[in-house]
């Protein structure tokens, strides 16, 4: 489902928000779904920002490199739930 690009934007966002939950607790489950922090999307990249932020420091030097370089709604997404671990 997360390849399908076809697929409507907030059906793609809310995938990419679950990919966090699914991932903190099984992170070979959502392995796949990395994919998502290069999405062409911007509402679909900032979700799965956030959703990386919950990984602990899994992604956190992704993140930091998103909130200096992304788009502003990328960077909202990269640092609203940034670990600080």
């Amino acid at each position: 489902m997360l390849d399908d690009k076809k697929l409507e934007k907030p059906l793609r966002v809310a995938s990419a928000l679950a990919w966090g939950e699914v991932a903190a607790a099984n992170h070979g489950a959502a392995r796949t779904a990395r994919q998502l922090l290069k999405e062409d999307d911007t509402e679909v990249r900032a979700a799965a920002a956030t959703a990386a932020g919950k990984l602990g420091r899994t992604y956190q030097d992704k993140l930091v490199k998103m909130v200096k370089a992304e788009s502003y709604p990328v960077r909202i997404g990269a640092a609203e739930v940034s670990p600080r671990r």
